[in-house]
């Protein structure tokens, strides 16, 4: 079996903001991972590094 990719749409540390906008709050500051339901620049700006299943969020 081969290592699943980690993505932006799994990890629990994205929030959903509205309009079809998502937001990390994993790196130094909050950055927009998802835009209208397409990703940006920013998406997986950890690298996958701090990516972790889907669960309990960590920002308030």
């Amino acid at each position: 079996m081969g290592k699943r990719m980690a993505i932006c749409e799994f990890c629990k540390n994205l929030i959903e903001v509205g309009d079809g906008d998502f937001i990390c709050c994993e790196c130094e500051e909050p950055v927009v991972v998802i835009s209208k339901f397409v990703s940006t620049n920013d998406y997986l700006k950890c690298g996958s590094r701090k990516y972790r299943k889907a669960g309990v969020r960590k920002c308030p």
